[in-house]
């Protein structure tokens, strides 16, 4: 995967890579393939095996990681799945943390002067 301005994977309750296959399928019918990739895996945990998408996004504004996010839950409910965690792999842009940020709190524009470290 590579030239992705974020890589965001979500684990889901249930092991049946069918779903989650499904689901990532979605994400690429809505938004295409130029803007996002995603894939459904299985891989062992602990104790049991989880279902996995992966999403790698190319624009983090045109492929916003909370709607990413809310289309995965709103799917998911048909098959009686949710989202349990979520992970953000490898560096991420500070544009796309706070373009997340913006849509979570529903604020019009974080600037970078606001963060304090």
């Amino acid at each position: 995967m590579l030239d992705f301005e974020m890589r965001y994977n979500l684990i889901l309750s249930t092991d049946d890579v069918r779903v989650a296959s499904y689901i990532a399928k979605g994400l690429v019918d809505i938004w295409g393939k130029e803007k996002i990739w995603a894939r459904g895996i299985v891989r062992e945990a602990l104790e049991a095996q989880e279902a996995r998408i992966l999403t790698g996004i190319r624009d983090v504004e045109g492929v916003p990681p909370l709607k990413v996010l809310e289309y995965v839950r709103a799917v998911g409910m048909r098959f009686n799945v949710d989202v349990v965690a979520a992970e953000i792999v490898g560096d991420v842009s500070l544009r796309a943390v706070l373009s997340a940020a913006e849509q979570a709190l529903m604020v019009e524009k974080i600037r970078p002067s606001q963060i304090r470290m």
